[in-house]
């Protein structure tokens, strides 16, 4: 097949370039995403992007995510003003996709800051009760998209501490215990 681009008008080709940065940003978080999002932050029509208002806040929005910076809620109404309908869809847990978008990539984005939180800070971080930031937490965390642990006693999150590694610490703690079993067991026969 021989494609010719004599025909492609540089306007048309901005505007879906910025379809394909809002298919990004509305994307599932993965590499593969973050993939597609380097590719297009490293395209020089994306600054271009503001020259088109229902795509003025794209760069920005991008450059966050990719960059692991907070996202404002200003910046979110932004991008989401100019989204099409069935783009601001409400899940099943209550929110639209964008601040579903917005929500899991500023948790990440804590992550980075924090080694760990309480819930009562990280819900005013993210503007939600801390119901629903444990709940979030929870769900990126056995979706294997957050590294963290949750304390509940505590109401405590402790970012990059995996399960696997608490079980490998207490594996090796019950195996200290029960030497030190075995040990007490051998001196009460000594002594008997």
């Amino acid at each position: 097949s021989n494609i010719t681009t004599s025909n492609i008008v540089p306007e048309e080709l901005l505007e879906l370039f910025g379809k394909a940065v809002t298919c990004a940003v509305l994307g599932k978080a993965c590499q593969q995403r973050v993939r597609i999002m380097t590719l297009l932050f490293k395209d020089e029509r994306l600054h271009s992007l503001q020259q088109i208002s229902k795509y003025s806040s794209h760069a920005l929005v991008l450059t966050k995510m990719l960059q692991e910076q907070l996202l404002k809620p200003e910046e979110l109404r932004l991008f989401e003003s100019f989204l099409m309908p069935h783009q601001k869809a409400r899940t099943s847990d209550g929110f639209t996709i964008p601040e579903k978008v917005v929500l899991e990539h500023n948790m990440l984005a804590v992550g980075k800051l924090y080694d760990n939180i309480y819930f009562n800070q990280l819900a005013s971080i993210l503007g939600l009760d801390t119901y629903r930031v444990e709940k979030l937490a929870a769900s990126m965390i056995s979706d294997n998209r957050l590294t963290a642990t949750i304390d509940q006693t505590m109401g405590l999150l402790e970012f990059g501490v995996s399960i696997t590694e608490l079980n490998r610490w207490d594996d090796k703690i019950n195996n200290l215990l029960n030497e030190i079993n075995e040990f007490v067991e051998v001196a009460q026969q000594l002594h008997a």
